[in-house]
């Protein structure tokens, strides 16, 4: 008796012979293999699904096999529609990567229309196809967009207030005209084409240019950031700078606690004729502060040079920690009565820290030297120290610095110059 199954459990025949014997016989049966078809998961156009004629459109096919099975490939295209026939096949010799033969580049030629292109794979058991469009239109009718090949700056360093020199290098496939557009996060530009003069801020911090490239029809973007630093010394004046990059530095305080109860006229300006700061107060000898914007004085050296036309004029002194007008720390030099003092002032509190008799000459500049480290300054007038001590805890925080003056009526200005700022 012959028996055939798909089960794979065994098949008992029983056969009853002699009404006793029983005869019993156990097969193994193979089981069938099924194979599964392979699957298309992703079909790509690059440069897009509109192409010029003589761009090179390449195209993907992303598939793969639940077996495991090697894939083949063919590609066919047809002009407008599945229902001519599809071009030559020898339109697409040498143009199928070998290597990767997932990958087909196609040379578009005319004619100009709806292309469509189709993958069959096969895994040897099955045949899985998909297609896709592309439209085909003349060279030149897509505009490419201008691209942005570099964007630099002439330093490296940049240091607050500093002035930088921007390039931007740009170009565009169809050779359009290009407009350049910048713009900052921070500071002042000025615009020359695909160059910019950039003035950095007063302040250390990042700050970002950016420029925009246009064709008339398409942009493209791109920024530069730049880390403003302050440099180990800040020189705030020389005899080089103009009026207008000095005079904006500074605002008026008022009179400081415990030096002077009449308010008068007061000024600071930038003397021409000195190439100087020129401060006056007016006030028969109260003393008037000045305060530099938006810089705050920490730890290390400030310094800055004075000098008077007229023994008749008070004094002039700067501020190395200046907190408010009730906490100041004051090294003068009087012209009037001459000596130098250290004075401070901690929450309205004056104190005399010290002073001497001497002739300073008229007309020279004299160099006050302040230093701070850790809880202890010292002070130096001309190079020679004058004073070491410990700090008030209130400076030993970050203040503002600035410059007090007081003088007798029509005494004519006081002048500072070279004001600096070093780091520890």
């Amino acid at each position: 008796m012959n028996f055939n199954t798909k089960s794979t459990a065994g098949l008992c025949l029983a056969v009853l012979f002699n009404f006793g014997l029983v005869s019993c016989k156990t097969e193994s049966l193979t089981p069938v293999q099924t194979n599964h078809p392979p699957h298309i998961y992703d079909l790509q156009m690059t440069p897009g699904d509109t192409v010029e004629i003589g761009d090179t459109l390449t195209l993907r096919c992303n598939a793969d096999d639940p077996d495991g099975d090697s894939l083949g490939y063919l590609w066919a295209f047809w002009n407008g529609s599945f229902t001519v026939d599809p071009y030559p096949p020898d339109s697409l010799t040498s143009i199928q990567d070998s290597a990767k033969p997932f990958i087909m580049r196609w040379p578009v030629h005319e004619p100009e229309g709806l292309v469509v292109w189709m993958v069959t794979i096969n895994d040897g058991w099955h045949n899985v196809s998909s297609y896709d469009t592309v439209t085909v239109v003349p060279w030149g009718f897509i505009n490419d967009g201008p691209r942005i090949d570099a964007l630099w700056a002439d330093k490296d360093t940049v240091l607050i207030n500093d002035t930088v020199r921007v390039y931007c290098e740009a170009s565009d496939p169809n050779d359009d005209a290009l407009t350049y557009e910048w713009s900052v996060s921070d500071g002042l530009i000025q615009e020359y084409f695909n160059q910019a003069v950039w003035t950095a801020p007063g302040q250390a911090g990042r700050c970002s240019i950016e420029i925009t490239v246009s064709d008339g029809s398409d942009i493209a973007q791109a920024e530069l950031s730049l880390v403003v630093k302050e440099p180990d010394t800040l020189v705030f004046y020389r005899a080089d700078y103009s009026e207008d990059q000095v005079t904006d530095y500074w605002e008026y305080v008022g009179l400081l606690t415990g030096l002077g109860e009449v308010t008068g006229a007061r000024s600071i300006n930038w003397d021409r004729d000195q190439q100087a700061m020129a401060v006056i107060g007016r006030s028969d000898f109260g003393m008037h502060s000045f305060r530099l914007k938006n810089y705050r004085f920490g730890e290390g050296t400030f310094s800055v040079d004075i000098k008077a036309l007229s023994s008749q004029f008070g004094g002039i002194g700067f501020l190395p920690k200046f907190k408010d007008l009730r906490n100041y720390l004051l090294v003068t030099i009087n012209f009037f009565q001459p000596q130098y003092l250290i004075f401070q002032c901690v929450d309205g509190q004056t104190t005399w820290i010290q002073s001497e008799w001497i002739q300073y000459d008229l007309a020279v500049y004299h160099t006050l030297t302040y230093t701070l480290s850790g809880s202890e300054y010292s002070v130096s007038i001309d190079g020679d120290e004058k004073y070491r001590g410990s700090v008030p805890q209130v400076f030993r925080q970050d203040a503002s610095v600035g410059v007090a003056v007081y003088d007798r009526a029509d005494s004519g200005p006081a002048f500072f110059d070279n004001l600096s700022i070093t780091k520890p």
